[in-house]
């Protein structure tokens, strides 16, 4: 579900759509970031840094975080 969600704002971001949204968005760069309700598992974690590697590689960022609430 979660490479599923992010292969959806990636498409967004890069078929320009964003722009008809957000007009405040041109000339801004592009973080996805995902927040946590608990801290990802080693798989997650390895999976994150696949997904991070190939956002940047598309010339956006992916960041994420665990909520503090709950951590």
């Amino acid at each position: 579900m979660l490479q599923e969600k992010i292969n959806i704002y990636l498409s967004f971001i890069e078929s320009g759509e964003i722009y008809d949204s957000y007009k405040s968005a041109k000339g801004k760069s592009f973080i996805i970031n995902i927040a946590f309700m608990h801290a990802p598992n080693e798989i997650a974690k390895g999976f994150l840094a696949k997904a991070k590697e190939l956002i940047n590689e598309a010339g956006f960022d992916l960041t994420w975080e665990v909520s503090e609430s709950n951590s």
